[in-house]
Parts: structure tokens; sequence; C-alpha cells
């Protein structure tokens, strides 16, 4: 693999330093830290977030369960996948009928989790306002008390440990068509105090995730890297790490699909996952994102498949403007000699053999389908950042392009 900080071509506009890095997460990485969240505790009360059955799950894990059981506070083991804020305005409900007021929030499990433990985070430091309207005035946590999360996540993917960010749902996913006057689907709740104070990402965590969690975690953390690198706010502190984390997947996720026992892929995985958050989280997202949201909201396709599912149009669309990073992307991941305008169909051949498209196909059924969505993936604040404009004409080729590529499948 090219080492991503000498991938940049002589002839490449070099990144520089402009722009600002603010990253107040300490992180531990590697098989085993788990066993230090004890110590990331440090003898304070603490609220414990988890999935619906993960309270039985990692209390049962050899390392974790001893440290688990010997923490002093109350279980909130009811996140599910993709949680609503009316899901969530109850969990802070049950923290506070739980008696617990003060400590630090310890967030175990996938993005969902970590998203959920941050949400929780900030509407009890709110005191009474609900959750949806903390995430549209995110201001309000300026003078507020966020309890510090420490994050465990199990997944390798969403990077949420090492960001500000928590995805806001005011709607189950997968519901199925939706009133002109529903409204978004989703908010972004963002605020420096919800940055986790600790994160310890333990890759063995990872090693028993099923197939399609594997899959579409892996993507997540692919197309957070791509759209870090594409962004106009990249810079010689971020894009090493997005050149990383992409090369990272496109090696390893193909060997922890076919072969779930290998724990070199698994780690692979979980670094790609940290790297990609760490460069999303200064940077943040672009068009692959955006247009997924009603692909996730309409038809309950996993993020990092529906993310995935435009990533190698929205490359070749970006490939017109590249100032020398898409060409490192195409050194460090396809090798010295490759030609940048071969990385959409690198990437389009790579997605097609993991069954991208043809999950988004079995989902749809038909173009016209996923044409009547567009409305729908139109973030403007988002379309403005890459290296190239995203406009309307622009996207209906994309989402076009991406059907002709899941055809082909």
């Amino acid at each position: 693999m090219t080492d991503p900080l000498h991938a940049f071509p002589r002839s490449a506009v070099a990144p520089t330093l402009a722009g600002a890095f603010h990253l107040p997460t300490r992180v531990r990485f590697g098989r085993g830290v788990r066993a230090a969240l004890g110590d990331a505790v440090a003898g304070r009360p603490c609220l414990i977030v988890t999935s619906e059955a993960g309270r039985e799950r990692w209390l049962g894990n050899d390392e974790l369960g001893p440290v688990l059981r010997g923490l002093d506070g109350p279980w909130l083991d009811g996140v599910p996948a993709n949680p609503t804020a009316d899901v969530l305005d109850a969990l802070v409900a049950r923290a506070r009928e739980e008696g617990w007021r003060e400590g630090c929030l310890v967030a175990i499990g996938g993005g969902s989790v970590l998203d959920a433990g941050k949400a929780i985070a900030a509407g009890l430091a709110c005191q009474g306002e609900r959750v949806a309207e903390v995430a549209g005035a995110p201001s309000w946590l300026d003078d507020r008390t966020v309890a510090p999360i420490v994050a465990l996540p199990t997944t390798a993917g969403s990077g949420s440990e090492v960001t500000s960010v928590s995805v806001v749902w005011h709607r189950a996913p997968g519901g199925g068509p939706r009133q002109a006057d529903d409204g978004p689907a989703k908010a972004s709740l963002a605020h420096p105090s919800l940055f986790p104070e600790i994160a310890l990402v333990d890759p063995a965590l990872t090693d028993t995730l099923p197939h399609q969690q594997t899959l579409a975690t892996g993507l997540d953390a692919m197309v957070q890297a791509a759209e870090s690198l594409w962004h106009r706010q990249g810079s010689a502190l971020t894009l090493p790490l997005a050149l990383r984390a992409m090369t990272l997947v496109y090696r390893a996720l193909p060997t922890a699909l076919t072969q779930p026992d290998d724990k070199r892929a698994r780690d692979a995985l979980a670094e790609a996952s940290l790297l990609a958050g760490v460069a999303l989280s200064q940077t943040g997202t672009v068009a692959c994102h955006a247009l997924s949201y009603p692909l996730t909201d309409r038809y309950g396709i996993s993020h990092g498949v529906a993310c995935a599912f435009t990533l190698a149009p929205v490359m070749q669309h970006m490939l017109a403007a590249d100032d020398g990073r898409l060409a490192a992307l195409a050194h460090a991941m396809l090798g010295l000699d490759a030609d940048p305008g071969t990385l959409p169909a690198a990437l389009a051949r790579f997605l097609s053999q993991l069954g991208v498209g043809a999950q988004v196909r079995a989902a749809l059924g038909t173009r016209e389908a996923l044409l009547a969505l567009l409305p729908e993936g139109v973030l403007p604040e988002r379309a403005g950042k890459g290296l190239r404009d995203v406009g309307q004409a622009d996207r209906e080729r994309i989402v076009g392009a991406a059907w002709e590529d899941a055809e082909r499948t």
C-alpha cells in the first residue's frame, strides 16, 4: 500500500494547513483497549447507553463485562437503529426517572448508539427542551454543562466516536412514500461540547459483526473518507487521513466479508473508520450523503449502502476539478502508475462486486422510483462544499449513472 503521506504527485497542488482543526477527543486504539473503560470512567457516576440487546451482550464479554459490572450508574439499553427524536426524548426522560444527574455518559454500540448518546447528553443538559428543538438551535448548549461522553464503537464505519455530530431522525426510516408537507427526514445536532471526551476503539468488538453490518459500516467509512477528501475544507491535516481510510477499506472490506474471522481485516476497517471520522469531523459531507437520505428515509436502505450507491459517479464529477488530491488517491489506492481517471471505474467495479447496486435495485425496483426521490436529495448547504458544485442537472446525471451501474450487476 502506498503511504498516503507521500502519495501526492509532484505535479499536484500541495494541500495546505489553511483552516482550523479541533479534536478534543482522546483516542486509544487497539485490541484489548476496552479493558481501559474503568480508567476512562475514573470512578464517576455514569449513564450507560447501548442498544436493545446490548446490555446482555456486553455484560457477557470476557473483558468488558467485569468492568461494566463495576460501574456506578443506570443503563439505557433501548436504543434502536436510527432513533427518532421522540425515541431520544423518551430515553432522556428515562435517564431522569432513574435519578441520574451528573457524571459521565458511556455509549457502547454502533453509530446509532453513539449518536444517541450525544443527543441524550444534549437533552439532559437543556432541562426541558426536546431533542429536535436542540438540534434546531444547538447554541442553547453554549452555556450548558454537557456530560462528558466515553465512546466504545462496536462497528467499523460511523466514526461517531470522534465527531461532534448526532443524527436525529424525525421519523422512522423505511416508512414508504411521504406526504409533501412531511418536512425533512432528519437533522444534524452538532456542537463542540458533543465531542466525546474519550474514544476506546477496540477492533475486537467488531469481530462478530454479521455480513450486512460489516458491508454497510465499511462503506460508510469509505464514503466519509471520500467526501472529506474532495471537500473544499480538506487540508494537509485531513487529506492524508482520508486517503489512508479509503485505501484501507478498498483493501480490507472484501476480505472481511469473505473471511469474517480475519483479524487483520477487522483491524484495518476499525482504523479506517476512526481516521475517516477524524477527517470528516473537520470538513463535513457533500453530495453522496445528501443524495442518500431519501433512500434510507423512504426505503430503509442502510446508510452506508445508500451513500455508496452514488460514490463512483460523484467521483467522476469531482475529477474535473481535481487539484491533485484525487490523483493522490489513485496512487495510494490503485498504485503509483494509476491514472486518476480510472478511479470511477475501479470504484464502480468494487461496489458492484459487493452488491451495492443490487441492493438498491431490489429496494426501489425501477429507475423512475429513484428519479422521483431527487427533490428530496437536495441539501443546498452541502451542494457547494466539494471541489465542484452539484446542481440539479448534475444530480440527475449522477443518480442516472449510478442506476446504470446497478443495472450492469
